[in-house]
């Protein structure tokens, strides 16, 4: 059975980016390190799970994108979608299968997606998406590379979400300055 795994870039101060969706904090620090943190995360999803509106963004971006990461380029292309959204009828990806369509994110919705999988469902960005699984208590693990900047403005990870405490199993620094934190929900 699946795992719900959050996957995100965020800032000191909890943005998942900046305004405008401005992520360009990201890009600046990708370097070897980074690369092989996301080919690592990468080799455990059977599934990535996304909002409409990151959707949209990403499917304008990875099928048609030229990258000197390859690896990466391949996984997001190649690893089967879904996509929540209650306006998108079909969810294409370029020449690549289209991602499915899930109209909401009821508990029984996520249970049948989660006995479809082995490895880990990744939500990425998307905090629409983000927030209703938090609410539910749905997320199984978060996977967050901290970077060392704050905006101070943008789209938060956490909002309106109550107290909750998390239990820490994993960090890594890496040498840009990014620490990656994996904590169980």
């Amino acid at each position: 059975m699946g795992r719900i795994v959050v996957t995100e870039f965020l800032t000191l101060d909890g943005r998942m980016s900046g305004p405008g969706n401005d992520q360009s904090w990201v890009t600046e620090t990708f370097d070897g390190d980074m690369d092989e943190e996301t080919l690592a995360q990468q080799r455990t999803v059977d599934l990535i799970l996304l909002g409409r509106v990151t959707y949209q963004e990403l499917a304008g971006y990875w099928p048609t994108v030229r990258t000197d990461h390859p690896e990466i380029t391949r996984h997001m292309n190649d690893t089967p979608k879904a996509v929540v959204s209650t306006t998108l009828d079909r969810a294409p990806w370029g020449d690549h299968a289209p991602a499915r369509v899930l109209t909401d994110l009821r508990r029984e919705t996520v249970a049948a997606v989660k006995r479809e999988v082995a490895g880990d469902i990744a939500v990425i960005g998307s905090a629409s998406v983000v927030a209703e699984l938090a609410a539910l208590d749905l997320v199984d693990e978060y996977k967050l590379m901290l970077h060392p900047v704050v905006l101070g403005a943008g789209a938060p990870l956490f909002e309106n979400l109550d107290r909750r405490r998390f239990t820490h199993t994993r960090t890594r620094a890496l040498a840009n300055g990014v620490v990656v934190l994996h904590y169980a929900a």
